[in-house]
């Protein structure tokens, strides 16, 4: 095999990796499609298209004690910032400090979920006061 169709099967074989780690959420979020499902553990979602909207707004549907925290990188501060769900008991004040104030519209976020949420459950607010049913 030449270098160069050696270099092609790197760059294929990495593409293939990548896909399989993040998963069948990436870009849901923008295709407002409830035909899919998050597993428990890690889930890369977005871009989120519609407006900016606060992150208690963003997770609004999903079950109440189905996810711990997300996480997203703000591109305008170069920080990563967080958000914890503290109807799992984790306290108001992690909120306070380091703490997602906006998801800007074209950006995704980490949602690290407590336990799966089945097709069909799944939903996210990217306009202010959008309902949760379809």
């Amino acid at each position: 095999m030449t270098g160069m169709k050696r270099r092609i099967l790197l760059v294929a074989l990495s593409g293939v990796a990548v896909a399989a780690t993040l998963g069948g959420t990436l870009g849901v979020v923008a295709a407002k499609s409830r035909s899919f499902s998050l597993a428990q553990g890690v889930n890369y979602v977005g871009p989120i298209g519609g407006q900016d909207v606060q992150p208690q707004e963003f997770v609004a549907c999903l079950p109440a004690n189905s996810w711990n925290a997300m996480y997203y990188y703000d591109p305008f501060t170069e920080s990563w910032t967080h958000w914890f769900n503290t109807a799992n008991g984790y306290p108001a004040y992690l909120n306070q400090t380091g703490q997602i104030t906006t998801i800007r519209s074209g950006y995704g976020v980490a949602l690290f979920m407590q336990t799966a949420v089945a097709q069909g459950q799944v939903f996210f607010r990217d306009r202010v006061g959008e309902s949760c049913t379809p």
